[in-house]
């Protein structure tokens, strides 16, 4: 695993915390997969603890800050604007604020740090050959039934995710909770189940 700084540290939130998108790069080669963690930390010294997820739709959806990138990765196509050519729009950002309530998470002493579930393999029934199992499986051997499947590839981002955050200054890697919805919350279950180092599944 390799990690990158490619945006910030930046205040954030007026004034609330510091953010930051660490490139973790997954496989080797000239190609390699890697996820995009936008990780926020209240702006105070010390480590700090950390809610983990995957989301649907990617670290722009989480706050309407202008300065997040958009994903450039795979997206399930929809019919009202919020993905074109199978990328999403600016029509996207912010999509699941409700859900991530920023301000309420850092003003409790925690920190958030997420990425699109999409970058580890997207959510398509081709999806593998576009994601780390592609990557990762020798050339010509078909998935057996007993093999990983999307949910495991999924589950083994967020222990790559916490692979790097072992290692963040900002991160109390001893207490860093695993959360997830719906297929990513089984996603969040078997991370918690595969990988001890996780304090608390949700």
């Amino acid at each position: 695993m390799r990690a990158t700084l490619v945006q910030g540290p930046v205040v954030a939130l007026d004034g609330l915390a510091i953010r930051r998108i660490v490139r973790v790069e997954v496989t080797d080669g000239p190609d390699p997969a890697y996820a995009d963690l936008l990780i926020y930390t209240p702006n105070r010294p010390g480590k700090h603890p950390v809610f983990l997820n995957l989301s649907f739709w990617g670290n722009h959806s989480v706050s309407m800050e202008p300065d997040i990138p958009l994903s450039t990765k795979w997206y399930r196509p929809t019919e009202n604007g919020l993905v074109i050519n199978n990328r999403p729009t600016e029509k996207s950002r912010g999509l699941q604020v409700r859900r991530y309530p920023l301000d309420l998470i850092l003003s409790r002493g925690y920190g958030l740090a997420t990425c699109y579930y999409g970058d580890f393999e997207p959510d398509d029934p081709e999806g593998w050959k576009m994601g780390v199992r592609g990557k990762l499986q020798p050339p010509g051997k078909p998935f057996g039934p007993s093999d990983w499947a999307a949910i495991s590839a999924w589950s083994w981002g967020l222990s790559c995710a916490m692979d790097y955050l072992e290692t963040d200054e900002h991160v109390d890697p001893s207490k860093v909770a695993v959360i997830g919805h719906s297929r990513l919350g089984k996603a969040a279950l078997w991370a918690g189940a595969q990988d001890e180092r996780f304090a608390l599944v949700i």
